[in-house]
């Protein structure tokens, strides 16, 4: 009798554990927690400038145009608006010793002066997506395109400044109103990165320019240009500590996509999610990414619908083509 009850005792106990297991399996898996990189304290912070850009440099707002022409600029530097022609342009101002010879380059330069004294509203967004589609690909490369342009700019103001300070503060200037617009309006990480890598170099320029000169503007921008310094600092350990590599963590990637307190980065976190489901990620946590990203496709801000959707929709062969420069 003791001995039947044991039995039965036994069977029930292994019933309940394979159905147990059973139930277990079955749940539905959940995107990985995010780590301290994104969940400590200020990680995700907005970072901001705490000067005013438009005390050294007169900054048009109030109206458009200026978008226009920017939209030319990268049409001028990238002809086929490929991302595989944004290092290459990039490659081509760096390996340049006579920029001013250089057709293209005295094209794009008088190009970013017309736009810096045109009107830029304050609500008018840089996103150039009606010049190419911003994929994780173009995301890598784009920053080489507009890096390469400040450069360029600031590359050719540096080769006049002994023979012609005039032209050449107006090359600087020109630049640094690119910079801070992309900065301030730009959409994409990528884009306002190097706005603020532009805008940088170019204040840096103005600074010891206009303390040759003489003008009484210099001190500000030694200030100015050390104040993006810091703030472009923050920025690079940021982007170090959460999007360190073509693996970037899903946990971190989903948790800086709904509460960084900086639009781009949020949108940054989606985009780089439809990386993370393939490298950081496997089996059932995948599909739970996945169903992450079809949710916030019907997000109610547009950019950042359509970065989920395309994360959702980014295939094993797209990670493969993520360049490595």
């Amino acid at each position: 009798m003791n001995a039947t009850r044991i039995g039965l005792i036994i069977s029930g106990v292994i019933v309940l554990v394979i159905v147990l297991v059973v139930v277990l399996v079955s749940l539905p898996s959940s995107v990985p927690a995010p780590t301290d990189a994104t969940t400590a304290p200020g990680a995700l912070d907005l970072i901001a400038l705490t000067c005013e850009p438009a005390q050294l440099v007169n900054i048009p707002t109030g109206g458009d145009g200026a978008a226009a022409t920017y939209a030319e600029v990268v049409k001028l530097a990238a002809p086929s608006l490929d991302w595989h022609d944004f290092k290459d342009f990039k490659d081509k101002v760096d390996a340049s010793h006579k920029p001013l010879s250089e057709p293209s380059f005295v094209a794009i330069l008088a190009k970013l002066q017309t736009a810096a004294a045109q009107p830029l509203g304050d609500a008018t967004e840089l996103n150039f997506d009606d010049q190419f589609k911003m994929s994780v690909s173009a995301d890598v490369r784009s920053r080489s395109l507009f890096y390469g342009i400040g450069k360029m700019g600031c590359k050719m103001a540096m080769d006049i400044r002994d023979t012609d300070k005039a032209r050449a503060r107006q090359a600087y200037e020109a630049v640094y109103v690119y910079g801070y617009r992309l900065w301030h309006n730009g959409v994409y990480c990528g884009v306002r990165n190097n706005g603020l890598a532009s805008m940088s170099e170019a204040a840096a320029g103005l600074a010891s320019l206009l303390e040759d000169l003489k003008d009484p503007k210099a001190a500000a921008a030694k200030s100015i240009s050390s104040d993006i310094d810091q703030a472009s600092s923050r920025w690079i350990e940021k982007e170090k500590k959460t999007v360190p590599s073509v693996q970037p963590h899903a946990g971190d990637m989903a948790y800086m996509a709904l509460h960084d307190q900086d639009r781009a980065w949020r949108i940054q976190g989606i985009t780089w999610l439809g990386v993370a489901k393939w490298t950081s990620v496997s089996g059932k946590d995948r599909d739970a990414v996945q169903k992450f990203l079809d949710q916030h496709g019907k997000d109610n801000d547009p950019l950042f619908a359509k970065a989920a959707r395309e994360a959702a929709a980014f295939s094993v062969d797209d990670k493969n083509q993520i360049p490595n420069d």
